[in-house]
């Protein structure tokens, strides 16, 4: 498996309720890297980062270089992928643009500026399209022929 080295993507963007952490305010027990890691809790060490589990093979596809932060996530929509930007701009680039339409071959993909907010929809499948549609009504949806 591989290391998260420098990338701290995933201690930084989520909020974390256990710590009162908010969304993109570093974790307490961040310093170059977790000073917890051995005991940390269950909230972090079920965390699966995309990068982290082989979503992609290629480094540049780290969190803290693409600028993404990829979640795979089971709703009552079916399994997909939640991308999170890191820094405004991040999913419109060369590597988000491809990042999302990989993982839109596979699933459906929420994009957001925030964690937990979804700015639109992707996917190759109309059926997963239509399907999400209805506990995302007002989202804006596209589909990758």
């Amino acid at each position: 498996m591989r290391s998260c080295d420098e990338c701290n993507a995933c201690c930084v963007l989520p909020a974390i309720d256990l710590f009162n952490k908010s969304i993109r305010e570093p974790c307490k027990f961040l310093d170059a890297c977790c000073t917890i890691y051995e005991t940390r809790p269950d909230v972090c060490r079920k965390y699966t980062c995309s990068w982290l589990f082989g979503v992609f093979e290629e480094d540049e596809m780290r969190p803290d270089k693409c600028g993404l932060l990829i979640d795979l996530n089971d709703t009552p929509a079916g399994t997909h992928y939640t991308v999170t930007e890191i820094w405004s701009g991040a999913a419109n680039s060369v590597l988000g643009k491809r990042a999302i339409e990989f993982l839109a071959q596979k699933s459906i993909v929420t994009i957001g500026p925030e964690v937990g907010q979804v700015s639109y929809v992707v996917a190759q499948d109309v059926e997963a399209l239509e399907k999400i549609q209805q506990f995302l009504p007002n989202m804006i949806m596209k589909q990758f022929i």
